[in-house]
């Protein structure tokens, strides 16, 4: 299955969606995808994973607000011949990542972890040069959540006519502009790491976070629940009535059933009788599977939930010292299963030796 680069924009409305936008891409507060702030105790699910967080990078700053001060000045310094109107996006955010597939395994393995850096670095370095150094007010690489990325915010100004302007649309060229962004940034950095870009002209759109997760939910679900039959109504499956209904010929199809053939009538009230049993038997399994399901979702949500607040509680150091003891079990678990390849290929050797001169009858000489 083919990896792709990822490369997607938004733009931020109000300065108080900046703030809230720097705040939580700098970890001083985690923000949903509908904006609104997440306390501890909603910290949860596979989104988010603050034990990573040891290998998140910002650029240094003690809190939002310099980031909003950044873009006035760059405001000023531009001379811009018109103030930016009102209804202008308040900035730009550019999101550039991977497909999840693409070195999976960086939370136990150094070496697709450094790959992911050094990929996001170059990522950044493209920014830079493309939209201008100038225009980035900051950047943030987030580890700590489902897949590594880099956050970069803009203040959308272009040169027209050897002239500064202020233009979140022109900014970003449009369609065009887009297209022309992904071919670049294909070349300058995403061939270099194998990974390939989306095809064009596609109507594909991003699929935030949690509507992800909510598929996920529904399939494992649907999987689970696979052998439950989904009926809405009852309704029963006979035969068609004879013109003579009296005529000694049909037989119940439950299975307790040992008598002769009956006629239509009697068996129409066995056979209605044993499927209504057996739809309602149905619905009470899909019920108790379902409910079985969801208990076991609740227990390993608990058990996450402590697991967030275990490391949302713990010191640097203490993080640090977690990460190096998944690695090195991650080591020792490599290291077992190349001990038993060679204790199997051991004994397979071992076997063909005892085994020569034998015939085929298995008899020796």
């Amino acid at each position: 299955m083919p990896n792709f680069e990822v490369q997607h924009y938004r733009k931020i409305k109000t300065a108080v969606g900046l703030r809230n936008v720097a705040a939580h891409n700098m970890r001083h507060a985690i923000y949903g995808e509908d904006g609104k702030e997440l306390q501890n105790e909603q910290l949860r699910g596979e989104w988010y994973r603050p034990e990573n967080a040891i290998w998140n990078d910002y650029d240094e700053l003690e809190s939002p607000e310099p980031i909003l001060k950044r873009r006035n000045d760059r405001i000023k310094e531009a001379k811009l011949p018109r103030k930016p109107q009102k209804n202008a996006a308040f900035a730009i955010e550019g999101v550039f990542s991977a497909s999840h597939e693409w070195g999976a395994d960086w939370e136990k393995a150094r070496k697709s972890r450094k790959e992911w850096e050094k990929y996001l670095a170059e990522a950044r370095k493209w920014a830079e040069k493309r939209f201008g150094k100038e225009n980035i007010l900051h950047c943030a690489v987030h580890f700590d959540e489902f897949t590594p990325h880099l956050h970069v915010l803009m203040v959308p100004i272009y040169k027209k006519d050897k002239e500064n302007r202020y233009s979140s649309s022109e900014f970003l060229g449009g369609r065009a502009g887009m297209r022309s962004h992904h071919n670049h940034f294909h070349t300058e950095v995403g061939a270099k790491y194998g990974l390939e870009r989306g095809r064009e002209e596609s109507r594909a759109s991003h699929t935030t976070i949690k509507q992800v997760h909510q598929d996920k939910l529904n399939l494992a679900k649907r999987q689970y629940l696979l052998d439950v039959e989904e009926t809405k109504e009852f309704a029963p499956k006979l035969p068609k009535r004879p013109l003579v209904p009296f005529f000694w010929s049909f037989q119940p199809s439950d299975p307790n059933y040992t008598g002769k053939p009956i006629h239509y009538d009697k068996f129409a009230k066995l056979e209605t009788e044993y499927q209504a049993n057996t739809w309602a038997f149905q619905k009470r399994l899909k019920r108790a599977e379902e409910l079985k399901w969801v208990k076991g979702e609740h227990a390993r949500l608990n058990q996450f939930v402590d697991e967030v607040n275990k490391y949302r509680m713990a010191s640097p150091d203490e993080l640090r010292k977690m990460a190096d003891d998944r690695e090195r079990a991650y080591k020792e678990e490599l290291q077992r299963r190349r001990e038993e390849q060679l204790k199997q290929e051991r004994e397979r050797q071992d076997a063909i030796e005892r085994n020569k001169g034998r015939d085929n009858g298995g008899r020796g000489r």
